[in-house]
């Protein structure tokens, strides 16, 4: 049925760009036809800028102009206004699927689906891939995989954040925002020539906010935000033909960020073994019981960039790039007041990258060649002392109450490198071939223990500095391993040119994501997942500018899923049969007259595990179960977003309302499909009222989530061990505030 329904979409759609090209047809305007055009955002999503409808793929673009306008202040919010793109965060691991296809894991050590560039540098520790989302040029969210030009850990998609360059001019911003939960937030930046060929930018962001609930042991906040970021960029033109870009970053975390581990309930016929000895959960969904989280995060980079013009449509391009990422949190286990499992989780990584490539014309083909390479030093440690007890046994008489219990993780270096290809062949002058390819390879070496002592007892306290020191000790159990994966992808697409204002293209591609090790495990490696992907679609710009559509339907086949699960007391990755996923794409973006702009986004998704059988360890009872046919996780069926602003001019400048409608499908959040771990359907309802004037001032006042609905973002559920209980992640509660920013 949601097959049809595509087709259905698809035929209206080509029908009414159809329509939009034949002489003598065109939409009603009425009286006041408007003079207002909708922007045209350029992108670099291939490498080369291209304006955003002339581009052949499924991309979203918003400026940073248009992010300030509209408050979006951090990538979660963003997602929401784009088809087929949910996002959320457990565990403080943000979760980001494109098309069904996204990270689910939980373990320290996991690696993204959708690649993430910041200023075209990688970053492979998504938790600390968006603490910079602030005075930016753009964004570009590309769906599908991207398996040619972006390569490593793009199977899902591709996400481009890029800063502002410094401006030939002095210019810059300071942007003030305070709401409810005590909100206070504080952004601004200056650039500008500081020589004849020497400009710079710096930039800052603060965010503080009081917590959305409280423990109800010690009554501090959880789910509070504090976060502090800089980054500053130099652009020196040595020469005509010279360009070099030097950006530096850096952002700081400490809160009580509670790591999405919310008690939602527990499984039918099953306890949490704190309310089993009689401890009590929370009444409140939003608060917490058991051990105060506590989240920490430096994330701080550097990237070097060369652009030189060897001649006529001729560049070579080099870009460096450096990351290091320490995270630290520290949460409850089982939700209850027992604290009978206090449980941190740390993260240390290291990662440097060099991309070097070649663009220009051999001839009439558009060609781009490249090489890349990517290392990375990476090490992880999960503690989870076990209260006595959890075991029914007596507390012992020692200053402490804690067995040494779930130690384990390891260290991790990987390598990767690839050779990469891009070919633009224009057989006329409507049609084009796309023809990529990429030869990718990737080392991983590891050496990790696990422990699971009920006997000695913990050396220490369940303190934040006790449990941020990580350790190996000689006595553990440890394994080495080695592996090494390589893996020859491509694209192959064709573009036609109907008019000057519509396109339509069709391509077919391949992507792959390298196998690892779930450190901490003591086990084999999971291997290498491979994704195939066919697309056709049509862009479209319609009523003299005032309208944009685009629109893409897609199939991919999926094999060697990578999919986490829980056993015992360890979160493991292994690998299912295979996948197909079908889906439909729709955005409209209109301007129907001066005083209106609309805009409606539809996705359809249909993904279905087609081989995967496995045990259900929350219920091992049931033995081995084919999971075929099963929704995959986080893959609501439909997800809607609608836009409606309203313009009215004043004496001394342009008051818009604004309402925002997102509606979301029920989702599954996990494999086995169980009713208690997803989420049904919900709508949320956002209003503004921004206020722009003609001397650079503008305000927004806002309520988001005016129902104030409670809705979980990502369920997790947890072992047998401890009492199969669900956690999650709720989305934010209803907030409102105002904002004002100065533009110089």
């Amino acid at each position: 049925m949601k097959t049809k329904t595509s087709y259905m979409l698809v035929s209206s759609a080509i029908t009414l760009v159809t329509l939009a090209g034949i002489p003598g047809t065109s939409f009603a305007q009425g009286d006041g036809v408007s003079n207002r055009t909708l922007e045209e955002v350029v992108v670099t999503a291939e490498r080369r800028q291209v304006g955003l409808m002339d581009l052949p793929m499924s991309i979203s673009a918003v400026t940073g102009d248009t992010l300030n306008e509209q408050g979006i202040v951090n990538f979660s919010q963003l997602v929401d206004t784009m088809p087929n793109v949910t996002y959320s965060a457990i565990a403080q691991i943000p979760r980001i699927f494109i098309r069904g296809v996204g990270l689910d894991a939980l373990a320290p050590g996991a690696d993204p689906r959708v690649a993430i560039y910041t200023d075209e540098v990688y970053n492979a520790r998504v938790a600390g891939a968006f603490g910079t989302f602030f005075d930016l040029e753009r964004v570009e969210v590309l769906r599908g995989p991207q398996g040619t030009l972006y390569g490593r850990n793009a199977t899902a998609g591709a996400i481009n954040i890029i800063s502002k360059e410094p401006g030939d001019s002095l210019n810059g911003y300071f942007k003030g925002s305070f709401g409810n939960y005590g909100s206070v937030q504080a952004e601004g930046a200056v650039g500008g020539p500081i020589s004849d060929n020497l400009s710079g930018r710096i930039s800052f962001q603060t965010v503080d906010r009081d917590g959305y609930g409280s423990n109800i042991e010690t009554g501090e906040d959880v789910d509070d935000e504090s976060r502090h970021s800089v980054r500053a960029k130099l652009v020196w033109e040595p020469s005509e033909n010279v360009v070099v870009k030097l950006t530096l970053d850096d952002t700081e975390q400490r809160d009580n960020g509670g790591g999405g581990f919310h008690f939602i309930q527990n499984v039918s016929g099953f306890l949490a073994d704190g309310l089993r000895d009689g401890y009590v959960v929370p009444q409140n969904p939003r608060d917490h019981a058991g051990v105060q989280p506590d989240f920490s995060l430096d994330n701080s980079g550097a990237s070097l960039q060369v652009d030189w013009e060897l001649g006529e449509n001729s560049t070579l391009t080099s870009i460096t790039g450096y990351r290091d990422v320490n995270s630290y949190l520290i949460q409850t286990s089982d939700g209850t007041t027992s604290n009978y499992a206090p449980t941190s989780f740390e993260e240390k990584s290291e990662m440097t990258t060099q991309e070097i490539r070649w663009s220009g014309s051999l001839g009439s083909v558009e060609t781009l060649l490249g090489a890349y390479y990517f290392t990375e030093d990476n090490s992880t440690l999960t503690l989870a002392p076990l209260h006595y007890r959890l075991f029914e046994v007596d507390v012992p008489t020692t200053p402490t109450f804690l067995s040494q219990g779930f130690d384990a993780g390891g260290v991790q270096e990987t390598k990767a490198h690839a050779f990469f290809a891009q070919a633009t062949i224009e057989v006329t002058a409507a049609l084009s071939i796309d023809v990529g390819i990429r030869r990718s390879s990737e080392t991983r070496e590891a050496t990790e223990h696990f422990q699971f002592d009920l006997d000695r007892l913990y050396a220490g306290s369940s303190t934040r500095n006790d449990f941020a020191n990580p350790r190996f000790n000689p006595g553990l159990p440890t394994a080495d391993l080695k592996s090494k994966w390589s893996s020859t992808d491509g694209k192959l697409a064709a573009n036609y040119t109907v008019s000057d204002d519509t396109l339509i293209y069709a391509s077919f591609g391949t992507a792959f994501k390298s196998g690892g090790f779930n450190l901490g495990g003591l086990q084999s490696p999971f291997e290498p997942e491979d994704i195939e992907s066919f697309e056709i679609g049509l862009k479209s710009t319609l009523m003299d500018g005032r309208m944009q559509l685009a629109m893409s339907a897609f199939h991919y086949d999926y094999t060697n899923l990578q999919v986490n699960y829980t056993v015992e007391t360890q979160i493991l990755t292994a690998n299912a049969g295979a996948a197909e996923i079908d889906g439909f794409e729709l955005e409209i973006s209109a301007i129907p007259m001066d005083s209106l702009d609309l805009k409606l986004n539809i996705s359809i998704l249909d993904g279905k595990y087609t081989e995967y059988t496995t045990e259900d360890p929350g219920r091992p009872d049931l033995g081995m179960q084919d999971l075929s046919g099963n929704q995959l996780q986080y893959s609501p069926d439909l997800k809607i977003y609608g836009e409606l602003g309203y313009h009215i001019m004043t004496a001394s400048g342009e008051l818009v309302p604004r309402v925002t409608v997102n509606w979301t499908d029920d989702q599954y959040m996990s494999q086995y499909n169980h009713s208690y771990v997803a989420q049904d359907a919900y709508a949320l309802v956002n209003l503004f009222l921004d206020y722009k004037s003609d001397n650079g001032w503008f305000a927004s006042v806002y309520v988001k989530n005016v129902g104030d609905k409670l809705y979980t973002v990502a369920e997790n559920q947890t072992s047998l061990f401890i009492g199969n209980q669900i956690f999650g992640q709720f989305g934010a509660p209803r907030t409102y505030g105002v904002s004002v920013t100065k533009l110089f």
